[in-house]
């Protein structure tokens, strides 16, 4: 699966995500965007209320990939301190990418585009997927977590992007290639109705799908979009066990 942020996948394909991992069949997924935000890593709720720190975005992006870890190697092990290795690997588009593999289930990885987000659900920035998408920028940085193996900052065009996607998937060689909406669609007030960044990295799975379905010695593969913030307004489709398990 490719989504946009650490946690898309799983807020919003799980238990597809956990099953599958149950089977022990190989489950590689993709992050396009470090999900840095604004950098600050506080809780606030009406039981917490965390005081204010200094902004650290790759510290802040750098948490979310531990949190990831950690629920990965709970559905694969049931050890969510399990061990990962990760390393550094360039990509076809030019820059490098993290990679980790769970140790103990090394058919579980997780890849590390380390893109910068919107950071912001639907506001306009351009030095986003969405503008590097829509042409409104040359290229898009990397925002480096603080713990990555990779070294030096890159950026890729638009083109590049993609044929980074498409190099994953062509070493990967997926049977089943799970993302997120691509068209998901506006308000009548003309707002986004899920995070631009879903929608337009979606838009980028899409294409460097299609180059995947080019390769001659490719397996036969399906692509299945998964609707994000849509939901709120959608009935439930997990019985009570089901999201009780996907909650924890």
């Amino acid at each position: 699966q490719v989504v946009a942020h650490p946690d898309d996948d799983l807020f919003f394909m799980n238990p597809d995500l956990s099953r599958s991992i149950a089977t022990g069949i190989k489950v590689t997924t993709v992050y396009l965007t470090s999900g840095e935000s604004d950098g600050r890593n506080e809780a606030h709720s009406p039981h917490l209320d965390d005081a204010a720190g200094p902004a650290d975005r790759a510290a802040y992006a750098e948490a979310r990939q531990n949190g990831i870890r950690g629920a990965y190697a709970q559905m694969a092990t049931g050890d969510r301190t399990s061990a990962w290795q990760r390393r550094s690997v360039p990509t076809a588009g030019g820059g490098s990418a993290e990679v980790d593999v769970l140790v103990a289930r090394p058919e579980v990885n997780l890849v590390w585009m380390q893109l910068r987000e919107a950071r912001s659900i639907s506001g306009d920035n351009p030095d986003s997927l969405r503008g590097l998408w829509d042409g409104r920028i040359p290229a898009l940085g990397a925002q480096l977590t603080s713990g990555t193996p990779v070294e030096q900052p890159f950026s890729y065009t638009k083109d590049q992007a993609i044929s980074a996607i498409a190099d994953v998937f062509a070493q990967y060689r997926p049977t089943t290639i799970r993302t997120q909406d691509p068209t998901p669609g506006r308000t009548r007030g003309g707002a986004f109705l899920d995070h631009q960044d879903h929608m337009y990295g979606a838009r980028f799975v899409q294409a460097a799908a299609e180059r995947y379905a080019q390769l001659t010695d490719r397996p036969h593969f399906s692509v299945q979009n998964y609707m994000s913030y849509q939901n709120t307004s959608l009935p439930p489709t997990l019985d009570r066990q089901t999201a009780e398990e996907k909650l924890g």
